[in-house]
């Protein structure tokens, strides 16, 4: 019988994973560089604009080389939000339906003519008011 072992086959290894270490060293180098001499953060006449070359460059080949990945991360976290905001909204109500409140949610001590103004409804409006009817 033979024994399984923990060696990676050939076709699992990255063909790309040199170039993602280097860029990633390359990438922390250039951070700390920018941070530590101030004068690589200006113009050199033969590199051109040195973060760039410093910092940017190489994070940008590292979003093309981890593109897929990167796209998996993406997805993942808005399918997580989606249905985390799903989860929160709650059951669908119908439009203009307004929900039956329970009596316990009636304000204690208080009856419902308490809350009724002193004026009858029908003079409430203003152009019932000014109508020549109510002016006689």
């Amino acid at each position: 019988m033979i024994a399984a072992t923990s060696q990676p086959t050939p076709a699992s290894i990255d063909a790309f994973a040199p170039w993602q270490a280097a860029l990633t060293v390359w990438l922390a180098l250039g951070a700390a560089a920018l941070l530590l001499v101030p004068t690589w953060r200006g113009i050199d006449p033969w590199l051109g604009w040195l973060p760039f070359w410093l910092v940017v460059a190489p994070a940008i080949d590292l979003a093309v080389l981890r593109r897929r990945w990167i796209a998996a991360r993406v997805r993942s976290a808005c399918e997580r939000a989606l249905r985390r905001w799903r989860a929160r909204r709650g059951q669908a109500r119908l439009l203009g339906v307004r929900r039956m409140r329970s009596p316990r949610h009636r304000p204690r001590g208080r009856t419902i003519a308490a809350f009724q103004s002193v004026m009858p409804r029908r003079l409430r409006s203003m152009r019932r008011r000014n109508s020549p009817m109510m002016r006689r």
